[in-house]
This record gives structure tokens, sequence and C-alpha cells, in this order.
């Protein structure tokens, strides 16, 4: 048997190199060795990747990546005023809008110089009802803006460095612990680069507009979240948010609003901002879905016009 088992022609141990074909005699004819594949996922995981339309919203152009500034390309939706951050839909006042940000209401979504509030890498889906909603957002009277952010993968941490030119942003995403992952967002404008204080911003047609800036236009953001999958029916989510824009500009006599209306010539500063923090308890089950939250939001806004200022005078 050995002899027939190698080629003459091999210099070796015939024993040697036959041992594989006696092994494999000695094993049990009904013995069969089955191979176990295990698949482990959490629940969580489901909604931790970017929808199909929501991806279709980011590639659009001109949405630079934010599927949210891509919203204004949709019918009826406009930017009432010239305004990025105000959109009117179907006619109506943006003060009628509704923004809610994972089940819960938020202060803006917009910023006012441009693009959402929501860093590209956490967008997990985002719809727009402009009629015929359900009675969960009862207190709307216009248009419905739902944003739901993704929940955090369960991988190694990773950072992620993001600089464009009108925003520069950090990204931290990865698991803690067996059960728990979390991620960080924070990103900050990059306009106030491209302006000086003091300078006297132009038309189109290259003459000065008689707008002075006091304070450059400015924005920044942040979102943070952390899950734990307690078990396969139960997860308990911890999550922040939080927006501010700001600007200060003198309108002088040349100015279009000053020439329009006097009164408003002078100083004028805006500002703007929300923060907002929420816990979410997901019960899933066979036959149906139950979350429940509990959440606190601030908003405040100023705009102040005609600040003029006053020499005083000792006596």
């Amino acid at each position: 048997m050995l002899a027939t088992c190698l080629p003459s022609l091999y210099r070796l141990t015939p024993l040697a190199l036959c041992l594989p074909f006696l092994t494999h005699a000695n094993v049990d004819a009904n013995e069969e060795i089955i191979e176990r594949l295990e698949t482990v996922y959490k629940r969580s995981s489901i909604t931790s990747e970017i929808t199909e339309n929501t991806e279709k919203l980011i590639t659009m152009p001109g949405a630079m990546g934010d599927p949210l500034r891509a919203v204004f390309a949709l019918p009826g939706v406009v930017a009432a005023g010239g305004s990025m951050s105000e959109p009117a839909v179907r006619g109506s006042s943006p003060d009628d809008n509704l923004f809610e940000v994972d089940f819960m209401p938020a202060g803006y979504i917009f910023h006012d110089f441009g693009s959402s509030i929501f860093n590209k890498y956490i967008i997990q889906d985002f719809q727009l009802y402009s009629a015929g909603y359900g009675t969960s957002y009862s207190n709307a009277t216009g248009a419905v803006f739902d944003v739901t952010l993704r929940n955090p993968k369960y991988q190694p941490i990773t950072t992620t460095l993001d600089l464009t030119m009108f925003n520069a942003g950090v990204f931290v995403e990865g698991q803690l612990t067996q059960n728990t992952a979390f991620y960080l967002s924070a990103r900050k404008s990059t306009l106030p680069l491209f302006f000086s204080k003091g300078e006297e911003l132009e038309n189109d047609d290259g003459e000065l507009s008689g707008i002075t800036i006091n304070d450059p236009p400015d924005d920044h953001d942040y979102q943070g979240k952390w899950i734990w999958d307690i078990n396969n029916q139960n997860a308990l989510t911890v999550s922040f948010t939080g927006a501010k824009d700001s600007v200060a500009a003198g309108f002088n006599q040349r100015a279009e609003l000053s020439l329009k209306n006097p009164e408003y010539q002078g100083d004028a500063d805006f500002i703007r901002e929300f923060t907002s923090q929420s816990i979410l308890w997901d019960h899933f089950n066979k036959d149906f879905h139950l979350r429940l939250g509990v959440g606190s939001l601030e908003h405040s806004g100023r705009l102040e016009y005609a600040k003029r200022a006053t020499l005083n005078v000792p006596r």
C-alpha cells in the first residue's frame, strides 16, 4: 500500500508522505464534521447605517454632503427671505414648522449661513412631511422636519477630522463595553477666516454696501449619543445636541436697509442658540415597538437693531 501511494520520483520516506491518507482512513466513515457559523448582532445596529433615500439626498448637486441642505431642492420648499435657515413649505410660514430630532423637539436644524447643524456622519434618516402627518405632530401647523440620528457602531474607537471650506470638525465613535457604544461630534464654522472686523462689504456690482462687519458670522454645533443594549428587547439611549449662530454688523446711511427704514441705521446684533438633552427607552417585541423618552430643551434668540453709541461727558 505504501509503495503505490507515492510516485517513485520522490526521494522521501513513504510512511511520512502517506500519513494523511492513513489518518483519514482511520476516521469512522459514518462520522460527519459539521461547521457551525454563529452570527451575533445587536438590534441597535439595524439603525446604525444611513437609509437609501437619505443617501440620495447627500449625492444631490449642491448638497455638499449635507442631506438636510438638499431639502431646498425639493418641490414646494423655498428659502424664506433668502435665508437658508428658514425653509417655507407650500406657502406656510417658517415659524409654523416643527423640528424633531430622534423623537424629541429641537430648536432649529439649519444654521443661518447655509448648512444644517448635523455632521454628515451621524444622519441616519430624514423625512419631510409637508401635509397629512399623524397626530404625533399635533403642534405643527406648517411642515414637519423629522431627523433621525443613527446609533453608534460597535467598532474600535476611531477619530475622524473633517476640514472643508465652510467648517472644521472632529468625530469620535467606538465601542466602550460589550453592550455599550458612543459617538461625539463637534464642528466650528470657518467663516470668520474670510471676514475682517471693521470691513465694509461690497455689493454684487463691486460698490460698497454700507454694511460694516463688527463680528464676523460664526456658528458651531455638537452632538453626542450613548447607547446601552440591555438585551434583545430593550435598549437605553442618552443623547444631547446643541447649536449656536451669531453675527454683528453696522448699517450706515448708504445701506439698503437704512434707505428703506432710517430707524434701522446703526449697529445690529443677532444671536440664537439651543441645547437639548434626552433619554430614550426602546422596547422591541414581535408585535410592536414601544418608545418612551424624556428630555430638556432650551432655545433662545435675540435680534437687536439700531444700537447707537452714546458719549458720556463728565460734569
